[in-house]
C-alpha cells in the first residue's frame, strides 16, 4: 500500500475544512436587525467602504494629472 505523505494529508485537511467551516458560519449575527435605526447604519456603512476605494483612486487620478500639468507649465516657462 503506498505511503501517504504529509503534502497529500495536509491538503486533504484544507479542503475538508473549506467545506465544512462554512456550514458552521450561516449568517452573521449582526447583518440584520428589527430596529431602523441599525439597518440604516448597516447600509451606510456598506456604501461608504464600497464607495471609498473609488473616491480614493479618483483623488489619486486627479493628484496626478495636476502634477503632470505643473511639470509641463514649468518646462514650457523654462523653454522660453
Amino acid at each position: 500500500m503506498p505511503a501517504v505523505n504529509l503534502k497529500q494529508k495536509t491538503g486533504v485537511i484544507m479542503v475538508l475544512f473549506a467545506v465544512w467551516l462554512p456550514q458552521s458560519a450561516l449568517a452573521c449575527s449582526v447583518c440584520f436587525s428589527a430596529r431602523e435605526e441599525t439597518r440604516a447604519a448597516f447600509y451606510q456603512t456598506t456604501a461608504l467602504l464600497t464607495l471609498l476605494p473609488l473616491f480614493m483612486l479618483a483623488g489619486f487620478v486627479i493628484w496626478i494629472r495636476r502634477r503632470f500639468k505643473r511639470a509641463e507649465g514649468s518646462d514650457i516657462k523654462a523653454s522660453v
